[in-house]
């Protein structure tokens, strides 16, 4: 009898569709579109507009600091509605607090998050605040967020062979400012102090929500991800679920910031497969990609082609000249190293 524990972090595709999926009820007229691998859900209203919604957890630490976890939860929750078409709008956060955190530390997450939120357009209208004994950081409880919108404004979530592969690049950051933000002093036996200090700088400056929503009613956009766990090849292996198209990828496109890849060398984690929030992954019409190209720099957004759409159904990563194909379900590795060092060195 096997005395493993159940993998951490979110459910993949096998364990949705055996536990989760068989139980949903999806006979009714509002067609709400659920797979693996999507990042928002859509059920279709009348008069042909449509009210798109995603569910994410939420986490704090005082390591990260009060007022940024509060901002970077909000992010998480808002950038999946954002990738649709339709901007967020409205949200519902429900927060399930340790006994021992005290309302004044509260605020402090509360004014971080509340203030992202109107910075990006979105209102929360309702939710539920409360402490309980079993609660401990840094999962903290869950928000809903919705946008509402014409369904003619919804990405189209096709595409075909050929079609070309952009990334909104910040692979990475997210994971090494967090390690950053808690060891700063372990990790300066290795990395300069200013480096890790560019790399939190650089992560403060994230506006993840604003430029997915930019992103997605650009011309050609055929389909937008954000790079959550797993990171942006968990993130590719997410895309191909659904059909029988497969992904060709050249890593030698895909530029790491350098301060990201030291800290990742340092915690033995592959920025390609981490969570990665300001990340997001485009796959554009080959016929449109220079309007594309062309209306993004009219954004002030950066964007690299990093690979094309194929019809091998297998994710193949070229790395000088020798070619890899991605078998296996991707496993972000990033909460379990950080349990990690906290055992370690804490």
């Amino acid at each position: 009898m096997s005395t493993n524990s159940p993998p951490l972090g979110k459910f993949g595709e096998e364990s949705l569709n055996r536990s989760v999926f068989p139980y949903l009820d999806e006979s009714d007229s509002c067609k709400t579109r659920l797979r693996f691998g999507s990042d928002y859900n859509v059920v279709e209203l009348e008069e042909g507009n449509a009210l798109v919604l995603s569910t994410d957890p939420l986490a704090i630490s005082s390591e990260l600091g009060w007022k940024r976890s509060g901002k970077l939860a909000l992010h998480v929750i808002t950038t999946d509605v954002a990738v649709s078409g339709i901007p967020p709008s409205y949200l519902v956060v429900n927060w399930n607090l340790p006994p021992n955190m005290t309302d004044k530390t509260f605020e402090k997450v509360w004014q971080g998050f509340t203030s992202e939120a109107a910075r990006v357009g979105v209102k929360v209208v309702g939710g539920h605040t409360g402490r309980y004994k079993s609660q401990s950081l840094p999962m903290v409880g869950a928000g809903t967020v919705f946008g509402v919108g014409p369904g003619s404004k919804l990405l189209a979530g096709e595409f075909c062979r050929g079609d070309e592969i952009y990334l909104l690049n910040e692979l990475g950051l997210e994971a090494a400012a967090i390690f950053a933000f808690y060891y700063p002093e372990l990790l300066s036996k290795d990395i300069s102090k200013e480096t890790l200090t560019r790399v939190r700088q650089k992560f403060d400056q994230l506006q993840p929500t604003s430029k997915l929503s930019t992103i997605s009613s650009l011309p050609g956009v055929r389909v937008l991800h954000d790079v959550a766990e797993g990171g942006f090849l968990g993130g590719i292996q997410e895309l191909l679920s659904s059909g029988d198209l497969g992904a060709r990828i050249d890593r030698a496109r895909v530029k790491v910031y350098p301060g990201v890849s030291q800290i990742c060398r340092r915690t033995k984690l592959d920025p390609m497969r981490i969570t990665s929030i300001g990340s997001g992954i485009t796959i554009v019409s080959s016929d449109q990609e220079k309007e594309f190209l062309q209306a993004a720099r009219n954004q002030g957004i950066e964007v690299e082609n990093v690979g094309e759409i194929t019809d091998t159904g297998e994710i193949e990563i070229i790395t000088n000249h020798e070619e890899e194909t991605l078998t296996e379900p991707v496993e972000d590795e990033f909460w379990t190293r950080l349990s990690q060092f906290e055992e370690e060195f804490n």
